[in-house]
């Protein structure tokens, strides 16, 4: 069972009663979520909008000049109302044609609605649909909450529940966590209102359960701290490299199919499988700390947390003032000598070790003389005050800059 903050456009046309009503434009945004449903019959009915309304009106207000609306469904788009619906063959005959052609440039859902269906019936129907989704969310977001819990008290509530969600305790579980990165450039998606957010987790929620259809494998969606979480079931019997190996090729599949369909940068972290379910919640840590650690690594955005190596270590929060002074002792001199003089010390840090110390590779790769790689060497040691030959000084170096990796891809 998956629940949903409101009601999609699409879910509304699908309502009792409105099966007359017609999509006009903006097919395209019928995905996106009505949290409230308003009458519109005033002209400055913009200083008063919300986002996630839909709107209803008569175009009682500017009948006698509709161009005006086409105008007005730029600015409703901007504030993030979800659609209008306009009720015809009272004040007006038909939707413009240029009214028709804003929205479906703004993918702003566009409907003709007829005259007998009576703007109640719309909203009693609508705001009580909205009412149960919320409240089916509110008991789903409970439910995950307890489930992935160290309580064993609220992990028990959960299962007493368990059948209610699909969820069954003779399974064992792994658990998988999608985000969704905000970071500049690295997807197509603005993620400016929660609508937007919205249609990417739809889209998000229906590769996850078409992929798991397709594989004949039984998993269970939810949303906690604005994650998509999914527990993924497997027989208890199923050997551990096998089960493992199932999991990733499922993983991989989601990955594949949200980049088809153009989602932009998703990271998935895996954690490991566990047979007792009041152990599930290591899974959920495990799969966290998986997903930051590959978030950002283009070759690397499925992580299982068996593949992490040193990076189970790192990312213990325990760890995190130790792990920081050791940064920076040792490495943050570099960093703010780059800053300062615009240099590439920390990089060739990196291809030293990338190359093991190969001083004739690293020029090759980094395009720069061979002294000058040379000399760039001392210079680190000279402000480090570090030898770079020394086992001890290079595997503290070297636990630097993982450091900084890590830092840098949770900015």
């Amino acid at each position: 069972m998956e629940g949903s903050s409101g009601m999609t456009v699409e879910g509304l046309l699908g309502l009792e009663g409105m099966a007359e009503a017609k999509i006009r434009a903006g097919r395209a945004g019928v995905h996106k979520m009505i949290t409230k449903i308003n009458v519109m019959e005033v002209p400055d009915i913009i200083d008063w909008v919300e986002e996630g309304e839909f709107l209803l009106t008569t175009a009682y207000s500017i009948k006698d000049d509709l161009h005006k609306l086409r105008d007005l469904i730029s600015q409703l788009s901007q504030k993030g109302i979800v659609g209008l619906g306009i009720k015809t063959k009272r004040y007006i005959e038909s939707i413009p044609a240029d009214v028709i052609e804003r929205a479906e440039e703004l993918n702003f859902p566009l409907i003709e609605i007829p005259y007998e269906i009576s703007y109640a019936t719309i909203i009693s129907r609508g705001l009580t649909e909205i009412i149960s989704n919320q409240r089916n969310l509110l008991q789903q977001t409970e439910f995950f909450e307890d489930l992935l819990s160290r309580d064993l008290t609220k992990h028990q509530r959960a299962l007493d529940r368990g059948t209610y969600f699909q969820f069954d305790s003779q399974l064992s579980y792994t658990v998988i966590v999608i985000s969704i990165n905000e970071r500049a450039g690295c997807h197509q998606y603005s993620l400016e209102t929660s609508n937007e957010q919205h249609g990417i987790k739809l889209k998000l929620l229906r590769i996850v359960k078409n992929v798991a259809k397709n594989q004949k494998k039984k998993v269970i969606c939810g949303n906690k701290r604005n994650q998509m979480v999914v527990l993924y079931g497997a027989s208890p019997n199923t050997e551990s490299i096998i089960q493992k190996n199932e999991v990733m090729n499922y993983a991989e599949e989601v990955m594949k199919h949200g980049k088809f369909e153009a989602i932009g940068c998703i990271s998935i972290g895996i954690g490991r499988n566990y047979d007792v379910t009041k152990e599930i919640w290591k899974s959920y840590e495990e799969a966290n700390r998986a997903v930051e650690c590959g978030r950002g690594r283009e070759s690397r955005q499925v992580v299982h947390y068996d593949g992490l190596g040193i990076y189970r270590i790192l990312s213990y929060e325990n760890l995190h003032p130790e792990l920081i002074q050791l940064y920076q002792e040792v490495l943050e001199p570099l960093v703010k000598y780059d800053e300062d003089k615009g240099t590439e010390l920390v990089k060739t840090v990196k291809m030293f070790f990338k190359y093991n110390g190969n001083i004739k590779r690293i020029s090759t790769e980094m395009y720069t003389h061979y002294n000058t790689i040379v000399y760039r060497i001392q210079r680190i040691q000279e402000i480090t005050q570090m030898d770079l030959e020394d086992d001890d000084t290079r595997l503290n170096v070297h636990l630097a800059l993982k450091i900084l990796e890590m830092q840098l891809t949770q900015k």
